[in-house]
């Protein structure tokens, strides 16, 4: 499976994205990494909800923003293979969060989600543990890093009473018990 560091050629992009659409597609891991991929993220996940074959998606540190995370956000309503995420050093900002929260609700595949240095905040966090009371499946979430406060981890570690499934909760960094 293909792992791009630095700028990929928008180009170059658009045939990655139209391969992961294929029945033929063979790749279960995709790692694109370091800025490469800014506005073509609106064209990975028009991709993912068509891939059938991706288990594993990182996308650490390349400048998403809202709009892109709401984006992947969506297509996580349709994939049904995709095990794990991890999109940390973005910046999704709460209203991303709260997108990813709301796909949490449906989706039935993920186990991982990074949110990792996101700058999430209260009002992301709050999203996230009100989906994980609903979602079944995911198994490991780290919000380290993303301005979360003390009401907030509460609300997290309160969701865990109704989550069984969830085994691995980061909240390293945040401004908890400050």
């Amino acid at each position: 499976s293909p792992i791009y560091h630095g700028k990929i050629d928008p180009n170059e992009f658009d045939v990655l994205c139209e391969y992961l659409e294929l029945p033929e597609c063979s790749f279960t891991k995709l790692e694109l990494f370091g800025d490469i991929i800014n506005t073509g993220i609106y064209a990975l996940a028009e991709s993912l909800k068509i891939n059938n074959t991706l288990h594993y998606l990182y996308l650490s540190n390349n400048n998403i923003e809202v709009d892109g995370a709401i984006a992947l956000a969506e297509s996580l309503k349709f994939n049904n293979t995709l095990m794990k995420l991890d999109i940390s050093l973005n910046d999704i900002g709460a209203v991303g969060a709260i997108a990813f929260a709301e796909s949490l609700e449906n989706n039935k595949s993920l186990i991982s989600l990074n949110l990792h240095h996101n700058n999430i905040g209260d009002a992301g966090a709050i999203a996230l543990a009100e989906s994980l009371k609903i979602n079944n499946t995911l198994r490991y979430l780290d919000l380290g890093h993303n301005n979360i406060e003390n009401a907030e981890a509460i609300a997290l570690a309160e969701s865990l009473k109704i989550n069984n499934t969830l085994r691995d909760l980061y909240l390293s960094n945040n401004n908890i018990g400050v």
